[in-house]
Parts: C-alpha cells; sequence; structure tokens
C-alpha cells in the first residue's frame, strides 16, 4: 500500500472496528449496497489489493561495495541467461569457498573499480593450482592493475576496463573461458538490478552464460536490538530501524509489523520485507515469503531460536536474524 490517504469512504455504519486488531481489508457484502466492511487477511473472498515498495529508488545504483550473494545458485553457468543447467554452487559451496565469497566489487563513486580479495580467493587449475582451492590471488586477477566501470543505463550494460578486472569469475570473459582465450583489456556484462540484488550476465563465447548474483557488502560489525518488555511502541526510539522506510516492531502480543506505514500487526508481517525460515545458508533468492508463512502461520506461538527466520527487506538486502524469548 502507499499509506496515500483517502478521498472517498463509504463504511457501513460502526466500521472499520478492527476487530481483535487484524482486520485492515477491506470488502463489500450484496446486501449493504456498496458500502465496506474490514477484514482479516485470511477471509475466505476474492480480494484486490495495491502493492507498491517503499521508496524504491527511482534510478538503477551501481555505485558501491558488492559481493556475491552467499546463497545457493549465486553463481551458475547453463546455456541461456539466468540458467544453472548446467552447473550452480551449492549452500555446501558458501562455506567450502568461503574466501570466494567474501570477495569486494568495490564500483568507486569517481569511476575507478577494484577487485578487493584479500589474502585468499578461489583459484582453479588454469591459474597454477593441482586443483580448485582457496588461494592468494594471481595476477592479473589479483586486483594490482587500476581499472575503471561505466553503467550504460539505456543498454543495461557495465563495463570493466582494466587487464583483470572482473566481477563473478576472472575466466569469463566476451570471447570465451580463460585460458581458451586471451586476457582481454575490457570485459562487458548485463546487468538488472532488483530489490536490492544486482545481476549481471555474461555470455562467455557462443551459447556459454555465466550469472552472477551479488548483494552489497554491510560494513561494521553485527548490530544486536531489543526492545524492553511494555515500551511505548509509538516512540521510533524503540523500533529496530532496519532502513529510511522499514522498522521492526512487536506490541505487548500478537506478530511483527512495520511502525513506519503500520499501528499495529496486520496479520501478513512487516510491509516492505519478505522472510525466509531457517538458517540464511539454507535460503535462495526464490524462497523468501511474508513473515506470517515464514514463521508458520502462528504469530502468538512463534518459532523456536534454533530456526528462526531470516528477513529479506525489498528495498536492501539486509539480512536480519530473529531469536524470541
Amino acid at each position: 500500500m502507499t499509506g496515500e490517504p483517502l478521498d472517498f469512504t463509504n463504511w457501513v455504519e460502526g466500521e472499520p472496528n478492527n476487530y481483535e486488531g487484524l482486520e485492515h481489508y477491506a470488502a463489500m457484502w450484496p446486501w449493504q449496497v456498496g458500502e465496506w466492511n474490514d477484514y482479516a487477511h485470511d477471509f475466505q473472498n476474492l480480494v484486490l489489493i495495491e502493492y507498491i515498495p517503499n521508496d524504491m529508488p527511482e534510478e538503477p545504483i551501481v555505485e558501491g561495495t558488492w559481493k556475491m550473494a552467499p546463497m545457493p545458485g549465486a553463481l551458475r553457468v547453463g546455456p541461456t541467461p539466468y540458467s544453472g543447467d548446467w552447473w550452480s554452487n551449492s549452500a555446501d559451496d558458501v562455506q567450502i569457498r568461503g574466501c570466494y565469497f567474501d570477495d569486494y566489487f568495490v564500483f568507486n563513486a569517481d569511476g575507478s573499480f577494484q577487485n578487493v580479495l584479500g589474502d585468499e580467493t578461489w583459484l582453479e587449475w588454469w591459474q597454477g593450482v593441482d586443483a580448485e582451492q582457496c588461494g592468494m590471488p594471481v595476477y592479473p586477477h589479483d586486483g594490482s592493475n587500476p581499472a575503471t566501470w561505466d553503467f550504460n543505463e539505456e543498454t543495461g550494460q557495465i563495463t570493466l576496463t582494466g587487464m583483470g578486472a572482473y566481477v563473478g569469475l576472472p575466466k569469463a570473459v566476451n570471447a570465451g573461458e580463460l585460458p581458451n582465450v586471451d586476457v582481454p583489456e575490457s570485459v562487458t556484462y548485463n546487468v538488472t538490478l532488483e530489490n536490492g540484488m544486482m545481476t549481471l550476465v555474461i555470455e562467455a563465447g557462443a551459447g556459454v552464460f555465466w550469472t552472477f548474483d551479488l548483494v552489497p557488502a554491510l560494513d561494521g560489525e553485527a548490530v544486536y536490538f531489543v526492545k524492553e518488555d511494555y515500551a511505548d511502541v509509538t516512540n521510533p526510539e524503540n523500533w529496530d530501524h532496519v532502513t529510511e522506510s522499514v522498522a521492526i516492531m512487536r506490541g505487548d502480543n500478537q506478530g511483527l509489523y512495520n511502525p513506519y506505514v503500520e499501528d499495529s500487526y496486520n496479520g501478513l508481517g512487516p510491509s516492505g520485507t519478505l522472510w525466509s525460515p531457517g538458517p540464511t545458508s539454507d535460503s535462495n533468492g526464490m524462497n523468501y515469503m511474508e513473515w506470517v508463512d515464514a514463521i508458520g502461520g502462528n504469530a502468538i506461538s512463534l518459532p523456536d531460536p534454533n530456526n528462526t527466520p531470516q528477513l529479506k527487506n525489498l528495498n536492501s538486502p539486509t539480512q536480519l536474524v530473529l531469536t524470541y524469548l
């Protein structure tokens, strides 16, 4: 919902009454002659709902520091864009290739680009190792050469210029896969930005499409938030702020909601968020859902702390781990 005020209402007398604090949807009965009543989200009837994510950026933003999304399928290859038919990383790979999933791809405001790999990254046989393993970055794919980036919004393409600069995998270049082709001076990727995730696709030779899902790299240490019992839910100091338009709040009972746009639990969960049950390592971009579904449909009987839901904010990829006490 956009939160804009209505310029017309036609409620039945005494409505809306928000019975038990769960009625956040309007309905009409034939015998009420076009007048409105309010109902809960699980009311058995056909409904039409407008949903507009809060404060989505007007233009895609590439600038910043990105890393591979730590989830299954973030790195994949197949015969078509976005396909992982031939191979994709597993949940175990996120741990096994930890030296790869912590690499940074930095798109600086001045147009310069950096591969920040640290002491180790993931190496393949063509880089001089006997088997795939973590190891010291190998020139020219070690971030030592100066590079620049350019985003063409009309074509939806990012071009990196500078020998050895890459996003995703160093071997995937436009002419083919290294070492079968020469290291190029530039590499161009097709890019989409949606829900805080950046997805790059490169055709590495004819009919070989590598796809990389990236998320912004979060700086700093973990932030812990605890709401005191019976705290004033209208005081923003008692909200767990996630972004400028999303905060997490729970009253003295019922479920979570977003106090920026809601006064209480709406039967689904905080607006502007999607959730995945279980550990972050088990989640992927396709299994996020409304909070009420992630916790099993019962906002009163909250989940076991060992199986807490993970947050995917629609406006940024912030991950939030909730522990219920």
